[in-house]
């Protein structure tokens, strides 16, 4: 009949295809490059590192990994490249829930894993698959970890990432910003909701403003293990973050960091799978990572040295230049901050006229009234500024009472008011200190910007906790490497020399620079003589 034969068909038709599904599945373990990792039945807790290069020109890969130990759980399988996303898998084709993508990733092995994709081994077998066919050799390093059933298992609570098991983290860039997100561990034999494991996030910094191979596997492979993210990590303290498992670190660009976590259940521990950021695009690095370097930019870190080394040596002196030059970084400062309707070139041009308008202004208020505590108001006030953002560059602003941004821009103000004390005095020294500090990091920004360095971090990080939501909520923690000493033995270096040659310059003058409207006995001095010598006229 034609119904029975129609459906006789169909039934044939569906085993040609399965047993021809099987059949090339055999076929393609059978000839895809395989990577063998044989654990010589390690006991848990240990684990292989294995570092290569796949040249194979197809896009495939099998790893197998065999003699597994009898008492060992599960195993965190996991995989990094320099800049290649990969694909790992449980299986080939790939299902939904069954793989991860990027250029850090892990999967989680156990018993079941096979009998839930239909498969009965012993050994453990995953996929690895390149996006593209044909492309030039990649470097991998891979490590096999084991664990016993009593360790916790990283994302074994896993609520929103694409596997069952969550062992890796993901991570999301922003213009400040670096937000690392993992999921909650689990353990065997109670519920996630009430399991007492603890959780700790540590990072590595890389050497800033490099982007070396060697090094940058060397420091993914130091956070892989217990021991070493302990002995080489910096701990993220406790209470920072929106929820436990999601970061903020803020971002410095070029310079790459290592981030982990770690869970401890009981005396036992599992580390996450390492992710690493530059803060940046690696594949434009001279772009992307090493900042900007357009014709503003170039001019303005020109106008830093040179106005720098100014005011720092001989500001007090020529007190009008000083005041245009501070006028004019004052009004491009807040022209910066308010204009938000542009961006890029459009918002520096703003500022730049804006400053270039304030700094008029300010001479000619000088010029006209000669009010000389509103002389020098911008120069304390800018003074302080700097004295208080270094202090959250030193973290100050991570303490806990201080991420509030109440309590934060609370002290804030009041190291402004306290450098603001000397102005009363109106003493030419404390001028001289502030424009010294002034000129010394102007100088010392426009060195770090061509060298490379964090110093200039100092203010943008607190034009960034003004302006950026919730940045109170991140680790602010600079990379204070080689580089930042050197910078910091510098700035002390010029400062004191700006100090002491402006003071020196200042013995037997006036204090400050007289005032047309103003006669001489104004700025009368201890050196000034009380008599004035007397003149003979002679008539003829």
């Amino acid at each position: 009949m034609p119904g029975i034969s129609a459906k006789v068909n169909y039934v044939v038709l569906f085993i040609l295809i399965s047993i021809g599904t099987y059949v090339s599945r055999i076929y393609a373990e059978a000839i895809y490059p395989q990577i063998s990792i044989n654990l010589n039945y390690l006991p848990p807790g240990e684990s292989i590192t294995k570092f290569q290069k796949l040249t194979n020109l197809d896009y495939n890969n099998i790893i197998n990994i065999t003699n597994i130990h009898p008492n060992v759980s599960f195993m965190v399988i996991q995989i990094h490249t320099l800049t290649e996303n990969l694909t790992l898998s449980y299986t080939d084709p790939i299902y939904v829930n069954s793989f991860t993508m990027g250029n850090h990733i892990g999967l989680v092995w156990n018993d079941e894993i096979p009998k839930k994709y239909g498969k009965n081994t012993i050994e453990a077998v995953l996929y690895l698959f390149r996006q593209m066919p044909v492309l030039a050799p990649v470097d991998v390093l891979l490590s096999v970890k084991t664990y016993t059933k009593y360790d916790p298992v990283p994302g074994g609570c896993n609520l929103s990432f694409e596997t069952e098991i969550a062992p890796y983290q993901k991570i999301n860039l922003s213009a400040a910003v670096i937000t690392i997100t993992s999921q909650p561990p689990s353990v065997f034999g109670e519920f996630c909701n009430r399991n007492t494991i603890t959780t700790e996030m540590y990072y590595l910094f890389l050497p800033e403003n490099s982007y070396n191979s060697d090094e940058y596997f060397q420091s993914i492979e130091k956070m892989m293990i217990y021991e070493n993210v302990i002995k080489y990590g910096i701990k993220v303290r406790k209470g920072m973050g929106f929820t436990k498992f999601k970061q903020m670190y803020n971002k410095y660009t070029g310079t790459g960091r290592v981030f982990v976590v770690v869970s401890t259940y009981q005396g036992r521990n599992c580390v996450y799978v390492p992710i690493v950021s530059y803060g940046c695009n690696v594949n434009a690095w001279e772009e992307d990572c090493l900042g900007s370097r357009g014709l503003y930019w170039n001019i303005t870190i020109a106008f830093y040295i040179i106005c720098g080394l100014l005011i720092c040596l001989g500001g007090h002196r020529f007190f009008k230049i000083t005041l245009f030059i501070i006028g004019y970084t004052f009004g491009a400062t807040i022209m910066f901050l308010l204009d938000q309707d542009f961006s890029g070139k459009g918002k520096e041009t703003n500022a730049c006229i804006v400053g270039l308008l304030f700094g008029i202004i300010w001479v000619f208020l000088w010029w006209k009234f000669g009010v000389l505590v509103l002389a020098v108001e911008l120069t304390f006030m800018l003074a302080g500024v700097l004295v208080a953002s270094t202090l959250l560059f030193a973290r100050w602003g991570e303490i806990d009472i201080f991420t509030n941004d109440l309590n934060f821009w609370m002290l804030f103000a009041s190291i402004m008011v306290v450098t603001h004390t000397p102005l009363l005095c109106l003493k030419p020294l404390y001028h001289i200190i502030a424009l010294g500090l002034l000129g010394s990091y102007a100088f010392i920004v426009a060195i770090n910007y061509y060298m490379g360095g964090s110093l200039h971090y100092i203010l943008i990080n607190t034009y960034r906790r003004l302006t950026v939501r919730n940045f109170g909520m991140a680790i602010v923690d600079p990379p204070y490497q080689r580089l930042e000493i050197y910078y910091t033995l510098l700035w002390a270096v010029i400062f004191g020399l700006g100090v002491y040659v402006q003071y020196r310059y200042s013995i037997g003058k006036p204090p400050f620079p007289p005032h047309k409207s103003r006669t001489e006995f104004t700025y009368l001095n201890e050196r000034t003589p009380l008599l004035h010598e007397e003149r003979t006229i002679v008539s003829i």
